[in-house]
C-alpha cells in the first residue's frame, strides 16, 4: 500500500529468474535500503523503522531502472 506504515510489497507480473536489486533512498538520495533478489514474483520489505515522509523505491532489473514515490506514515 501507498501510503504506508509497516511493510510494501512489491510485485512483478511473472517471476524475475535473473538477479535484480530493489534499492530504498530518502528524499535526498541517501540510499536507506539496498538488497540483491533472484528468482521473485513478489517482494515484503519491513518499513516500520522508517521515518514518516517520502521515499523513492528503485528496482534495477537487467540494467533498467524504475522508481516509484513511496509515502511513509
Amino acid at each position: 500500500p501507498n501510503p504506508s506504515t509497516d511493510k510494501i510489497t512489491i510485485s512483478f507480473n511473472e517471476k524475475i529468474i535473473e538477479p535484480f536489486s530493489i534499492q530504498i533512498s530518502d528524499n535526498l538520495g541517501k540510499t536507506i535500503f539496498s538488497k540483491n533478489y533472484f528468482n521473485e514474483s513478489e517482494i515484503n520489505i519491513n518499513t516500520s523503522s522508517f521515518s514518516k515522509g517520502i521515499y523513492f523505491v528503485t528496482s534495477v532489473i537487467n540494467e533498467k531502472k524504475q522508481t516509484q514515490k513511496l509515502i511513509i506514515q
